[in-house]
């Protein structure tokens, strides 16, 4: 089992950010992303907007050029849009993806890979598939790219014009980007529609969205690159549209990404000003629960508000909590909030949560969080909660050993080899055991790939044995962290392990050319990393001045095949 590590959800509690923006809330909202930014042990830039607002709320070094990594996706999500509205393109016409599309890390569609303009927009924006982008890059033309960038009045966004150069962008400009298109007013109302609502289908969700109230709608894009972490976006808060920029360089990853979901939290509980607020200190890492077994966690939740929580009385505050399965339904939930008893500002209180699990294996997650005197959930007014990844398991039934090649190579199949000890109390029958195995791309901790691979039967007299099985590489390049555990009847029924393995081209390469050049080396885990003060990397040979043409007329115009409006949250104890 992987070790547990720790993090703290955070949601300060900072004034209330009336419509009209006062001095005063604009000064309690500065001082709190100053001190946010001010121990922020790195670069960072900076930009909120209230879109119905003529100045931005808060800036920080918003003019500074960056390297925008993925957020340049933006960009070309601009253009094609642009197109589509024109008629030159449809979302039906087809792109097949060639090999100096695919980068080292990040490309999730194989070479000769046929995609619609439609598809191949969602794989490059919720997923951030770097195949699909370069192809689009090239198809479009990065002149043709930058002259609407601005025409639409977004200025120092620059995308690279061949190779060697690099995307960069300053906050204002992804900020000014994100600021139109929340007025709609970004190529056209309906295609600023039909972009934000593929930017709310994100699956990139550990930043922004991380610590916002569950059902919080963000529209939003990141980027990653070795020593960059971003994410920008919408947040649809009760009050209206936030804008929030974040864009952050030299410092380690996971300090990033907890900073950027600070600042959501902080900027959301500036909009709705909640009743309270908490940091909840809880394992972030997936806890293994045995099936019918109770499940028992610590929890510290400090109060982080301004006002005592009390043992009685209209002050009191309690912690409810549920446990949901992988399609967010509900499966048990607290019968009753759990007190906290007094707590002063500043102050915590530790507590045992003891959850009662489900009957059924599976995955699931518990979701933390407070309610008020009158037992009511406090999440849907703006206080924070806290999730924990929950595995329900079978008991297990053995102690394997399992090598697996550290190369790996693309679509093609690896043997495996398991050595195992039976547990004695569950030796009463045969047990049909396969691998279970997940591929995550560790930039973003997003499941890239995922299968099952049966390995054979334990027998009820064999005490060890072995098994050797075929593992065939998913469709990708690059380093991933492969995690794996053994399963029986589809089920975790061992230990969860990880390691690292590199996914390289096949073995023969047949009608495979090889991966060709990459477009920009900021794509790549080994490409450049940013100074303290990044700016923007010149080309190495001057390039000719050319005249910008359009993208040439493809198809007759057809209506892009509409995409269904994601599921409102189910109705539970934490909204």
């Amino acid at each position: 089992m992987r070790p547990a590590s720790f993090a703290l959800a955070v949601l300060l509690s900072i004034g209330a950010l009336p419509m009209t923006g006062s001095r005063a809330a604009a000064a309690t909202l500065n001082s709190q992303m100053d001190a946010l930014a001010g121990g922020f042990p790195g670069g960072v830039a900076i930009w909120v907007s209230d879109p119905s607002a003529a100045q931005p709320l808060y800036t920080r070094d918003a003019d500074r050029q960056i390297i925008t990594a993925s957020l340049y996706k933006l960009a070309v999500l601009l253009e094609t849009e642009h197109q589509v509205d024109l008629g030159r393109l449809r979302y039906s016409d087809t792109i097949t993806i060639d090999p100096e599309d695919i980068t080292e890390d990040g490309s999730f569609e194989a070479p000769g890979t046929e995609l619609t303009i439609d598809e191949a927009l969602e794989q490059m924006i919720t997923v951030s598939d770097n195949g699909t982008a370069l192809h689009l890059w090239r198809m479009l033309g990065p002149a043709n790219i930058n002259a609407y960038l601005a025409k639409s009045g977004i200025k120092d966004f620059h995308i690279a014009l061949d190779e060697e150069e690099d995307n960069y962008a300053t906050a204002r400009a992804i900020g000014t980007y994100f600021t139109i298109l929340a007025k709609r007013q970004l190529v056209s109302p309906a295609a600023s529609d039909r972009m934000i609502k593929r930017l709310e289908r994100q699956e990139i969700n550990d930043r922004i969205p991380a610590q916002l109230p569950e059902g919080t709608i963000v529209a939003h894009k990141t980027g990653n690159l070795a020593g960059v972490v971003h994410d920008a976006g919408i947040v649809f808060t009760p009050l209206g549209a936030r804008v929030l920029v974040a864009m952050t360089w030299d410092t380690d990853d996971d300090v990033a990404v907890q900073f950027i979901s600070q600042l959501a939290s902080t900027l959301y509980t500036a909009v709705i000003a909640p009743p309270a607020a908490a940091r909840y200190r809880v394992p972030t890492d997936t806890q293994y629960a045995e099936l019918a077994k109770p499940l028992t966690l610590q929890v510290t939740v400090e109060n982080a508000g301004t006002d005592p929580w009390t043992a009685s009385g209209t002050g009191r505050i309690g912690l409810v909590w549920e446990l949901r399965d992988a399609a967010s339904n509900v499966l048990v939930r607290a019968p009753r909030p759990l007190p906290l008893g007094q707590v002063m500002p500043g102050g915590s209180v530790s507590i045992p949560v003891v959850v009662t699990l489900p009957s059924r294996p599976g995955e699931a997650k518990l979701l933390l969080g407070l309610a008020d005197a009158n037992g009511n959930a406090l999440s849907s007014r703006g206080v924070a909660i806290a999730t924990i990844p929950v595995r329900v398991h079978l008991p297990f039934v053995a102690d394997a050993t399992v090598r697996i090649p550290s190369l790996l190579h693309r679509r093609e199949a690896s043997m495996i080899d398991v050595d195992y000890t039976a547990i004695d109390p569950v030796r009463s029958e045969d047990h049909h055991l396969a691998l279970g195995w997940r591929l995550i791309d560790p930039a973003t901790d997003r499941v890239v790939a995922q299968g099952r691979q049966a390995l054979g039967v334990m027998k009820t007299y064999e005490r060890t044995g072995s098994f050797f099985a075929p593992l065939v590489a998913p469709s990708v390049r690059g380093s991933y962290t492969l995690e794996y555990e053994i399963r029986e009847r589809g089920f975790i029924a061992g230990v969860t392990r990880q390691q690292t393995v590199e996914i390289g081209g096949p073995r023969t390469y047949g009608d495979e050319i090889g991966p060709g050049p990459t477009l920009l080396r900021i794509q790549q885990q080994q490409g450049p990393r940013p100074s303290a003060t990044p700016a923007p990397t010149p080309a190495r040979t001057p390039l000719p001045t050319a005249p910008v043409t359009p993208v040439p007329t493809l198809r007759p115009d057809q209506t892009p095949t509409p995409r269904p409006t994601p599921a409102p949250p189910r109705p539970g104890l934490l909204p």
